[in-house]
């Protein structure tokens, strides 16, 4: 998530033109603005312009409220309520990428057995066959219509993750999307590039016919197995090949790549998430916070999330999706009963609950209560009237 947008406490902003092939340089003292044509932009033009906006208002408020007034887009849609409303329970932090039909079912029964309540189960990686064939591995999930029906008659709406890459070696997959022209290309014509999960190439969902291809074969796991939505990750364009050369560029802005891929995204309607945002403000659904380290402080730590929220919040995007509640445990982070608490205490003040590592993966002493909502209505109403029962701890010290 990254804006052309500066807001300092005496009452004055910057924003700099989405067009603009913008450069930086910033410390404590100094922010230097340069618009210069180079890489990543390719345009060839003589001359170029540092359009940018400057008000000066009373105070920080006064001037955030103008610039929300006149800089920002607004969304233009909210995301599903029940998203919002219950805890999203995700595979990634217990399992990584080792799950299979087996693993999925004990899990989503667990939730159920301690009586959590939920608003989708999101089964992560690694389902395809190979990354980017967006087919079923069924010596993983031998019947996914199957499963995913199971999973709903537990309560469960059912979501699946997917990303714009496909990795080499991924056939037939990659030689059809090669063929047909579907890839990023980078100026010397190479379609190299590598993300966190080995060497690919990537979907260019400037082009039309690429992001009518990757939105069809998504649709088709859906209406083949029955999943409801799905949880998008990456996007950025620092992962095309550099320097990119997408089939169109509007403004010669390799951001241009980051709103298609957003757009295509939004085909599958209010219960998507994502993790990308640069100008799109308008087209936004749930954003994402990217992987939290289980760590108290640091890069990516429990210490970053309030600061995150606070800024995605100031440069348009008020549907914030916290990352899962005791971080992703890599590599030998250590989760401890107090930061698991601290955690939750943390993310029930914010948009959305979303847990993998469950509470009970503690010992008996620690309980950590349900969320429920009091109405007169079977079916949520905006007539009908709420009351939020807030998590209750007991057991421990941490109350």
């Amino acid at each position: 998530m990254l804006e052309r947008y500066w807001l300092d406490s005496t009452g004055s902003y910057i924003y700099v033109d989405r067009t603009v092939p913008l450069f930086l340089t910033q410390n404590e003292t100094t922010l230097l603005l340069t618009a210069e044509i180079r890489e990543p932009y390719i345009r060839k033009a003589n001359k170029t312009i540092l359009k940018y906006r400057y008000c000066s208002f009373e105070n920080a408020k006064k001037a955030q409220l103008d610039a929300i007034s006149t800089v920002f887009a607004k969304p233009g849609w909210v995301p599903d309520r029940g998203m919002v409303q219950y805890p999203i329970w995700s595979t990634w932090a217990v399992y990584k990428s080792n799950i299979s039909e087996r693993s999925v079912y004990e899990y989503a029964s667990s939730i159920k057995q301690h009586e959590f309540p939920n608003s989708v189960l999101e089964i992560d990686d690694m389902w395809e066959t190979c990354y980017g064939s967006l087919t079923i591995d069924t010596k993983r999930f031998p019947d996914m219509k199957r499963h995913v029906s199971e999973l709903k008659r537990l309560g469960y709406r059912v979501t699946l993750w997917a990303h714009p890459f496909i990795n080499e070696g991924c056939e037939p997959t990659y030689t059809i999307a090669r063929e047909a022209g579907y890839l990023v290309k980078s100026q010397n014509g190479s379609l190299h590039t590598r993300w966190w999960n080995g060497d690919a190439a990537i979907i260019d969902f400037t082009n039309a016919a690429a992001a009518k291809w990757f939105a069809n074969r998504l649709k088709k796991v859906q209406n083949d197995t029955g999943f409801d939505s799905f949880k998008f990750d990456a996007g950025e364009s620092s992962y095309s090949p550099q320097v990119p050369v997408y089939a169109n560029m509007s403004d010669d802005h390799p951001d241009t790549y980051l709103r298609a891929y957003v757009q295509t995204l939004n085909e599958f309607g209010n219960m998507i998430e994502i993790r990308v945002a640069t100008g799109i403000q308008d087209i936004s659904p749930l954003l994402r916070m990217n992987d939290r380290n289980t760590k108290w402080s640091g890069p990516l730590a429990f210490d970053t999330m309030i600061p995150a929220l606070l800024q995605m919040n100031i440069v348009g995007y008020p549907f914030v999706m916290p990352d899962m509640i005791g971080g992703n445990g890599y590599n030998d982070d250590v989760l401890t009963e107090e930061m698991y608490v601290r955690w939750v205490q943390l993310n029930v003040f914010m948009p959305v609950l979303q847990f993998s590592l469950p509470p009970w993966t503690f010992s008996p002493e620690v309980r950590i209560g349900r969320i429920f909502f009091r109405h007169s209505c079977t079916e949520f109403d905006e007539r009908c009237e709420y009351s939020f029962y807030p998590f209750h701890l007991s057991g421990s010290r941490n109350h």
